[in-house]
């Protein structure tokens, strides 16, 4: 971090800051653990501006906040925004572990966790669906989804589409998967990186992006870990599936994995074709 950001930034907080440690490089950010007399996360973008992830944040924090008596879920406070929108400041959540982590961990209580989870993801999209129905916008109008509309698949991506009712749609999260639900040293349940929050879409995408997200990072990251413990990584993913609603229409999620498998190939392909195979072949395997 360059002097002036700590300055600015100790200025924000009226706090001093003793230390700023990288704990995370993505493709898009840097996280930076910052101790001052609190401690602190500080996301820092790349490239382009992080205003519309920081408001997106912002705004999800306020609708959870209004509400937060009646939810099993935390959502980290926000504090500021940098002048020039490269980085904000978040709450820090004290021993931070992601999902993905926790099922490599292979904890006996793993599948208690992961139905906690599933119930919550059930709560914030009522929450979301409630607070910002006014705002929604159609999937169908993503990037991706527009490709996969206009492709070979168009026909069957459509027929599926038309499969899904309206009573089953909601607000989605979209980028849902497992490293984003966290879990701190209480127990209790965050949900973070908010990339876009105003996409309506049927429900089970959320669920189809979280179990098959949830297989591919376990097989990449980790194969032997996989192929030794694929019941396993079922029987966790489906705790999920059952905390966010035992009667949930599991053909309607086959339909829906389907979509979404395509289109994350879609996605893959639109950066680095070699990728794309490579996930497609992924996809064959779990």
């Amino acid at each position: 971090m360059y002097d002036i950001e700590k300055d600015t930034i100790e200025k924000q907080l009226n706090e001093r800051i003793d230390s700023f440690t990288l704990i995370k490089e993505t493709s898009c950010s840097f996280l930076y653990h910052v101790k001052a007399q609190k401690q602190y996360i500080l996301k820092k973008s790349k490239a382009k501006s992080i205003s519309e992830q920081f408001n997106n944040h912002k705004k999800i924090y306020e609708c959870w906040l209004s509400e937060k008596e009646n939810l099993n879920f935390k959502i980290p406070e926000v504090y500021f925004l940098s002048n020039d929108e490269k980085y904000y400041v978040m709450e820090y959540i004290s021993g931070a572990i992601d999902l993905l982590q926790l099922m490599f961990q292979n904890k006996n209580n793993a599948a208690e966790i992961f139905k906690r989870a599933g119930e919550s993801m059930n709560q914030y999209h009522t929450l979301t669906t409630k607070s910002l129905f006014g705002g929604k916008q159609s999937m169908l109008e993503h990037n991706t989804i527009k490709q996969l509309l206009d492709s070979k698949a168009a026909d069957k991506a459509r027929a599926i589409l038309d499969s899904f009712s309206e009573d089953t749609c909601r607000i989605i999260f979209k980028d849902f998967t497992l490293s984003n639900m966290v879990l701190d040293d209480d127990g209790n349940i965050y949900l973070i990186d908010f990339q876009k929050i105003y996409y309506y879409a049927p429900l089970y995408y959320d669920l189809a992006r979280f179990i098959d997200t949830g297989k591919v990072f376990a097989l990449v990251k980790k194969p032997l870990f996989f192929l030794l413990n694929c019941g396993k990584i079922n029987a966790i993913l489906n705790s999920f599936l059952n905390g966010y609603n035992p009667e949930l229409n599991r053909e309607l999620l086959k339909k829906m994995q389907w979509l979404h498998r395509a289109e994350h190939i879609q996605m893959k392909a639109n950066k680095n074709k070699l990728d794309a195979v490579i996930l497609k072949l992924i996809y064959c395997i779990i």
